[in-house]
């Protein structure tokens, strides 16, 4: 049997390069489920129990806003810029409850952890001889 020094090394060049291949395969991302996430915590404290605020969270690249709850919100998110608003919540005409602060931007990067607080508290209108 002769060896035949040629077909050994062509082998080995389509050896390494099926190797290469396989190696680089599946290495770029595949879609959403590939994404790197971020975390958003959002507090939102200060109103009376059972009140809903009046608070969202909001990207201009993913549309649509995502409604907050009293206590903690966490939210798994794509890296980006948010929008973090929330408004008045009137309950009858004796109390509104104002939003501190009421506009928030922050940028949520991947395998991070952004916390924001908004916090409510109580304001009595201005009506007839009260007002200043």
């Amino acid at each position: 049997m002769k060896f035949d020094s040629g077909r050994v090394v062509e082998s080995a060049i389509a050896l390494a390069m099926f190797a290469i291949a396989a190696a680089c395969h599946g290495s770029e991302p595949t879609g959403p489920s590939s994404a790197v996430f971020g975390t958003l915590v959002v507090n939102v404290a200060g109103l009376p129990p059972g009140r809903r605020p009046n608070a969202y969270v909001t990207t201009s690249t993913q549309g649509g806003a995502r409604p907050m709850n009293q206590g903690s919100n966490v939210m798994s998110l794509v890296p980006g810029r948010y929008s973090i608003e929330a408004n008045q919540v009137g309950f009858g005409d004796s109390v509104h409850w104002q939003a501190s602060p009421t506009d928030t931007s922050v940028y949520v990067w991947g395998r991070a952890t952004v916390t924001v607080s908004v916090t409510y508290y109580a304001e009595r209108p201005c009506s007839g001889f009260s007002c200043p």
